[in-house]
């Protein structure tokens, strides 16, 4: 479960900061 999370919490991460370069693109 725990890894689970884990794998959820990077993949947001990954997200956020995939938005914020390409907002910073802009």
């Amino acid at each position: 479960m725990l890894v689970f999370w884990n794998q959820i919490t990077s993949k947001t991460y990954e997200t956020s900061i995939i938005r914020i370069k390409c907002f910073n693109k802009m």
